[in-house]
Parts: structure tokens; sequence; C-alpha cells
């Protein structure tokens, strides 16, 4: 899906959104674009309808501003981190406690959801039967 610097730039001024304006060159505003399209590829699962792609198209122009404050994004929204360091080794280990329920883009989670596919959790049990 391709969108455009110009498309992006519409979509924002109509909306008054000036962190797009000052967001940078348009290499940098395509860059966000890039970088918001992989965001929602890896987050979110949708449906394949026109739909759904117009929805995807709006989602990405609508986050290109913001993707590169998803770090702060995720400490406001309460994630936090232990890290623990072993007493003879220099290895700090990271944790992240309830790392998935917290949305650090709830706006866009909002709007695709019309569209989004459920996804499994993973806990469920899965018995398989070994033949010899």
């Amino acid at each position: 899906m391709e969108i455009t610097v110009s498309e992006a730039d519409a979509y924002h001024e109509l909306r008054g959104n000036a962190d797009w304006q000052y967001f940078g060159t348009d290499a940098e505003k395509l860059a966000g674009l890039y970088r918001a399209s992989d965001y929602i590829r890896a987050h979110y699962r949708v449906q394949d309808t026109d739909e759904a792609a117009a929805l995807v198209r709006e989602a990405t122009i609508r986050l290109a501003p913001s993707i590169d404050n998803l770090s702060a994004l995720r400490d406001a929204a309460g994630i936090k981190t232990k890290k623990e360091q072993l007493d003879t080794l220099s290895e700090e280990t990271t944790y992240f406690d309830s790392i998935s329920a917290a949305d650090p883009f709830p706006d866009i989670t909002a709007l695709l959801s019309p569209v989004t596919l459920p996804v499994s959790s993973g806990k469920g049990i899965s018995i398989i039967r070994l033949v010899r």
C-alpha cells in the first residue's frame, strides 16, 4: 500500500495537526509512514477487505507523527521494567510487567477494531497423539 507524503500532508492539514507539519522533510515523513505501516502490520491482524485497507491506510497516516514516541508512550501507559543483576556477573536481565495489557496507541486500536481478526492467546491446551 503506497501512501504519498502529499496525501498524508492533506490529511493532517485538514485536521490541524501541527506535529506533522514540523515532522521534517518529505523523506523523513515518508520514513515515518513506513515505520507506522511496519508497526501496524506487526501488531494488528486485519481482514482482507476494501474497508480494512481504507482503515489501515488512515491508521498509518494517523500514526506516523507519533510512531517515534513509542517508548515514551509505553512509559506513560504504565509499563514498568524490572532489572536484575547477578552477583558474580555484570549481566542485567530486564523483565516487563503487563506489556500486553498496555496499548500505546488506543486510538489506532479503536480505529482498526471493526476489521481486526481475533488472535489466539496461546493459552489453550494442545493435545498431540503420537503414533509409532
